[in-house]
């Protein structure tokens, strides 16, 4: 009846019904006398949850060719104060076990770092949060309005959910939420003790533009060696000849960047699933990644129900690199977010089975174990691995797996130009 401000008439039935249930789910213990709350204080919920559901906690720096000169010092200035207090908070974080230069610090300290390099940046992405309006049909059943899994859920996981990237990102969102306390419907707290309302921020809150932005740049200054090779067989020119042949004054595309990234890293061209699969085999093998297998086999104490829970951040760090590299090869489609069909992250762990079971690294009962888990929980687990990848610093078989996810794809055949892979 009221619409968007539902919760915001007095005299009205449903405004009336959705304050008990918003009241009684958000401030049980607060709220004994329902009709001692004035209706305008059922509003600031209402802009609690549109505040999340919107709030973008590290902006897009790179507008240079749309703004002003003194515009862009501006940005530019709010940009290094932003990064030299994430560098402190980052700091505080990891204390003195950690290296700063280490996976993942080392990432996120540049997924913060504005570079106005246009070959370092990935296209930009509209991530859009799932908001649902407060209606007469869901408000009695609706359990949370404007997200899809709260970092504190995650947290909450304990022991089952280590992944230093997000204990340091969650702490990092806590910190920049601070300068909006100004906002009346966030609880204000004293100074270094955390507000209530941080159990709001949301895995679509984290900066995964960011995130991934870093990877391509630790891509691009990792492969350089590569890309000069590349370039220089592109042109023709003999490996004597391509020593001053620089990747970042070669015009190359994003697409031609990304190809001979992974074309010299996988025997000259776009890597067959099994090459990939027998690498991030031998991968989950290593000594230091005990917990990417117990992932993939779903060793307890990874059940149905934690691996579902704990899958969203990698999920949506998936699908963002998804919709990034799509708007490489078809720039068309950058309309909207492509999410990974589950289905392509299935063949993709089948793959890696049978190359865990043909180099010997797994038994046959375990083999048949995985090969008979259900398609949604080989999804869980596939997206899971992805955040892993990141946090772990392996970009290129991140983006190589998401690469594949795009190939694997039949919709795929439908704007593929010639000369796409076809597996």
């Amino acid at each position: 009846m009221c619409g968007p401000q539902l919760g915001g008439n007095s005299q009205c039935p449903l405004c009336q019904s959705a304050v008990k249930y918003l009241l009684t789910t958000h401030y049980p213990a607060c709220s004994p006398h329902f009709n001692a709350r004035a209706p305008t204080q059922t509003n600031l919920l209402i802009a609690r949850d549109r505040f999340f559901a919107h709030w973008e906690p590290i902006p897009i720096c790179r507008i240079w060719d749309k703004v002003t000169d003194a515009q862009a010092d501006s940005i530019a200035w709010s940009a290094n104060d932003l990064l030299i207090r994430i560098g402190i908070r980052m700091d505080e974080y990891k204390g003195d076990n950690f290296n700063r230069n280490e996976p993942p610090y080392r990432q996120l300290y540049q997924a913060f770092n504005p570079d106005c390099d246009d070959l370092h940046f990935l296209p930009e992405i509209k991530i859009k949060s799932k908001t649902i309006e407060i209606t007469s049909k869901n408000m009695h059943i609706q359990n949370t309005w404007n997200g899809t899994t709260t970092l504190k859920s995650l947290l909450d996981l304990d022991l089952y959910f280590t992944c230093p990237t997000i204990f340091i990102l969650s702490d990092i969102l806590e910190y920049l939420l601070e300068p909006e306390m100004d906002h009346s419907f966030i609880q204000k707290v004293a100074h270094g003790y955390r507000s209530p309302q941080c159990d709001y921020i949301d895995v679509s809150h984290l900066p995964y533009q960011h995130m991934l932005n870093s990877s391509w740049a630790s891509l691009i200054m990792d492969n350089e060696e590569n890309i000069d090779y590349w370039v220089g067989s592109f042109r023709g020119l003999s490996p004597m000849k391509i020593t001053n042949v620089s990747p970042h004054k070669s015009n190359l595309t994003p697409r031609q960047l990304l190809h001979a990234i992974i074309a010299t890293n996988w025997n000259g061209d776009w890597p067959r699933p099994e090459y990939f699969a027998d690498k991030f085999a031998k991968h989950l093998t290593l000594s230091y990644c005990t917990k990417l297998f117990d992932i993939f086999v779903q060793k307890p104490p990874w059940t149905n129900d934690l691996l579902r829970r704990a899958a969203p951040p990698g999920a949506w760090l998936a699908d963002c690199l998804h919709t990034c590299l799509l708007g490489i090869f078809n720039p068309g489609s950058l309309d909207k977010q492509y999410w990974v069909k589950n289905d392509v992250y299935v063949r993709l762990y089948d793959y890696i089975n049978e190359e865990l079971i043909n180099l010997k690294l797994i038994s046959r009962s375990l083999y048949h174990s995985n090969a008979s888990r259900s398609t949604n929980n080989k999804g869980n687990s596939m997206e899971l691995l992805a955040l892993h990848l990141w946090d772990q610093a392996e970009h290129l078989l991140l983006f190589t797996m998401i690469v594949l996810c795009i190939f694997l794809n039949e919709a795929t055949k439908e704007w593929a130009p010639v000369g796409t892979p076809a597996f």
